[in-house]
Parts: C-alpha cells; structure tokens; sequence
C-alpha cells in the first residue's frame, strides 16, 4: 500500500508533519510518500529519514499521476489545495477548526473538534504519539529534591503571551523548591521571564530533539486559555515520558487526561493546588506511572495502526458498493 500524506507546513516541529511522520511510523510495512505545500526544513528532512519528500505549492493532476498512490491522507487541506482522482480512495484528517476540502472519508484529530465543526458525530481518530526520545543521563527524576516544570511551545508570538510573565511571577514566589525550564521560548521574552522566576530558570531551543526534555521534567504546565488545543500532542508526548501533565480544561486536552494521570485546570488557583499535591514524591511518583501506563495505552502507534487500518478497510468496501 502506497500512502501518499500531503501537509500544509514543512516544519516538523510546528503544524501537522509530526503527525504525518508518526502515521508513517505506525504503518511500518507500507510505501511512504510526504508531499509539503511549504519547503521542508532541513530537520524535517532528516527525521523522515527515508520516507520520500517533495514539495510545492500545489500538486497537479500530472504529478498525482505519476506518483500513483493508492490511499492519499489530506492533512488539513482547503478544497482549492485538493486533488482527488476518482480512482484513488482519500482521507481529509481534520486538525483545527474551518472549512477543509471533501474527500472519500473525513476524520478529526478529537471530538472537541469534531463538535466544533458542528459534526458532533464525526469520525474521531487521535494522532498516534511516538515516546519522545530519551537523554543520556536517563530521567533522574527520583534522584532529585528539587521539581523541574517545563513549557514546550513552537517558537511563535501567540504562543508565548506577555500574560506569563505575571504568572510565572507567582508561581516562583509561592513555589521556591521548582525550577522552570522552557522550550521554544522567544529571544526577546527570555530575560523577563527569568526574572519572573526569579533566576530559576533555562532555555533551550524549540527542535525535534527537544522532546527528550520530557524525561528530565516533573511536570509539564500549559496554561493558555486564549489559544485552546484542537487535540495538543505535547501533553500525550509528556505523559508517554512519565512527565505530569498540568494543563487548561479545554480543547483536545480534556480527551487525553483520566483521572489520576494528570491535572485539567479551570483557573490558576486550580494549577497552584495541583502542584503543591506533587510537592509529595509519593504523588509524583503514582502520578508518573498512571500518565505513562494510559498514554502508552491510548496514543501508541499500535492502537493509532488498528484504528486507521478499520478505517481505511471501511472506506473501501463503501467504494465498491
């Protein structure tokens, strides 16, 4: 079978290609094609290792043709972007709200989203998670006094909002045994945000292998309730590393957390209570395991394989009725 996934940004550290290089993981005995309506970065081109790579601003019936796929993902692709020949069987995997192009089959990445779109009873398919990559040095989180929170965002304005500053601010006076730490943080935010944490904190760049963090921290906070998560792959991610997800009670979050995995917060005070009940090493450590045990469950490459192969095997018995 002859999987030809086409996304709309070649980053793979920001928009839909972690995803696609995941799906191309889960389906290991498959022909792997990506197709990128921007240039790939040179990382995404190393990560997909030997998966074939090519890019443009829009694909013509030509090269459709002559890449003969047999299935073809559409990855948040708009109508004007699509192009579906009658012959080769497509799926639109839906991850943030508008309108997106038709295709044989229409799947959305959580079912806060497929409400959203007012499809309150459309195909629901969570993105396969593959466990980020470990350090070296191992986790070490038993052999610390000390907590580490960690913030891992794409290096973008709307991502990093002046508002942190004030809350980060808080966070360092009530909590003085955390350090914090944050990925993709912007140059500019840097200073003041280390202040705010009152000098306890690092940076590090946004990268595919800035994910290995995930091991080392106790925590993984998300608080941004201006800019809610259609499904928000980082908090599966940390909890297949054993990190603790603290994170807003919204968007595709609410699907990912049961209890005793983590913590869904409705407000600040509700983010303060959750990590004073980790202060405990006890807590972290019956927190940690549950996280890692239902994210290992729910998010693996395995189950995500099961589900699509369903999928896919259902779209072509309605094809030939």
């Amino acid at each position: 079978m002859h999987l030809l996934q086409v996304c709309n940004v070649g980053n793979i550290c920001g928009g839909t290609a972690a995803c696609a290089w995941t799906v191309s993981r889960a389906l290991p005995n498959w022909q792997h094609s990506v197709w990128f309506f921007s240039p790939p970065t040179l990382e995404t081109q190393r990560i997909f290792g030997d998966v074939r790579i090519l890019a443009g601003p829009r694909i013509a019936a030509g090269q459709m043709t002559m890449l003969r796929p047999d299935l073809i993902l559409w990855h948040n692709a708009v109508a004007d972007r699509m192009v579906n020949p009658q012959e080769v069987p497509a799926i639109q995997y839906q991850h943030s709200a508008g309108l997106r192009g038709q295709a044989d089959g229409h799947v959305y990445c959580s079912q806060w989203l497929a409400t959203e779109c007012g499809e309150p009873d459309g195909c629901v398919l969570y993105q396969p998670v593959p466990v980020p990559p470990q350090p070296e040095t191992g986790s070490q989180r038993n052999r610390r006094e000390r907590l580490i929170v960690g913030r891992i965002c794409t290096p973008q304005p709307h991502k990093w909002p002046a508002d942190l500053i004030p809350f980060y601010s808080q966070l360092a006076e009530q909590f003085p045994l955390i350090d914090w730490e944050f990925v993709g943080c912007p140059p500019a935010m840097q200073t003041a945000l280390k202040e705010a944490c009152r000098g306890r904190a690092a940076f590090y760049s946004a990268g595919w292998m800035a994910r290995q963090h995930l091991w080392r921290w106790d925590v993984l906070l998300y608080r941004q309730p201006g800019c809610v998560e259609s499904f928000g792959r980082v908090c599966a991610e940390a909890m297949r590393a054993g990190c603790i997800p603290i994170v807003d009670n919204l968007g595709g979050f609410r699907e990912q957390i049961v209890e005793g995995t983590g913590f869904l917060c409705a407000d600040e005070l509700a983010i303060h209570a959750a990590l004073r009940q980790l202060i405990d090493i006890n807590q972290r450590r019956e927190f940690s395991r549950r996280a890692q045990e239902h994210a290992n469950a729910r998010f693996s490459l395995l189950r995500f394989q099961r589900e699509f192969r369903a999928l896919v095997r259902d779209l072509l018995q309605r094809r030939c009725r």
